[in-house]
């Protein structure tokens, strides 16, 4: 296939990244690559360039998160999957891709997250909502009866968790879990970490070997299990605690996301208005 009709036109600026990934991919492992996962490897390429074009600065208005998910509906190829169901591997995409959708209340706005879930149950779609809980960013009480809500609504309400910032994050981890419990009167059945900044090394190793384990931590506090490991995660967030723009690969993620792959679309409370 001819070089310009794999990379989209989009200025010279596009091609040295292009082909400095693609000779780093091929150089690495082209005699134990099949063309269609050479094919594969080259559409990600084509997807980080294009996501570069900027559409929305924060805080972004609810009509772009709904113009989002209108566009996967509409998307016959596309399946929205519980965070659960990917946990748990029950995935049967076939042709399709497939969607999850999770909301980090990392401010504690519950005005703004009932609003990010409204615009869900608009479309009768269900997401997860993890909240942090050790009540240094905001008061826990301040989102529980929101908690309390969106989980006898369909929600996955589970633990957005900071607890690799301590030591001992394992003791720190358990202290989570019963402070979600006591205060929202149920279990939580997925977490996930939170992206605090600044990070120490400590904390960093702490993160990943936390990580390593998850399947381990998931079976002693009878979790479903921690939700990372995508093929691509489109999102709202911050680089380095900065906020930055939403990307046009947020506002139509069908344009990005291969067949076969899941995606998550990633939102935080603290960049989006109340309508």
């Amino acid at each position: 296939m001819p070089f310009k009709n794999i990379v989209p036109s989009k200025g010279k600026r596009l091609v040295a990244p292009f082909l400095t990934l693609w000779r780093r991919r091929c150089s690495e492992s082209l005699e134990n690559i099949s063309a269609s996962e050479l094919s594969s490897e080259i559409a990600k390429c084509c997807r980080r360039m294009l996501r570069r074009e900027a559409v929305s600065e924060p805080p972004h208005r609810l009509s772009l998160y709904k113009e989002t998910l209108v566009g996967l509906l509409e998307d016959d190829f596309c399946s929205f999957l519980s965070i659960k169901d990917r946990i748990n591997g029950r995935i049967n995409l076939g042709s399709k891709y497939g969607v999850c959708l999770r909301h980090d209340i990392d401010c504690g706005s519950a005005k703004r997250t009932e609003a990010l879930c409204a615009v869900e149950s608009a479309l009768n779609l269900r997401s997860s909502v993890h909240f942090l809980v050790d009540d240094v960013i905001y008061d826990l009480n301040g989102v529980r009866e929101t908690a309390k809500r969106l989980h006898g609504a369909g929600f996955d309400v589970g633990l957005h968790s900071q607890c690799w910032l301590q030591e001992n994050y394992e003791l720190a981890f358990e202290k989570e879990l019963e402070r979600f419990s006591e205060v929202f009167g149920f279990r939580a059945e997925t977490y996930s970490q939170h992206g605090a900044w600044p990070r120490d090394a400590g904390s960093e190793e702490r993160r990943a070997e936390m990580r390593s384990r998850e399947r381990e931590l998931a079976k002693r506090h009878s979790l479903v299990g921690c939700d990372y490991k995508y093929d691509i995660v489109i999102e709202d967030s911050a680089r380095l605690g900065k906020p930055v723009p939403i990307n046009e690969d947020f506002r139509s993620p069908e344009r990005y996301i291969c067949r076969g792959d899941v995606a998550l679309l990633l939102t935080h409370d603290c960049y989006w208005t109340e309508d």
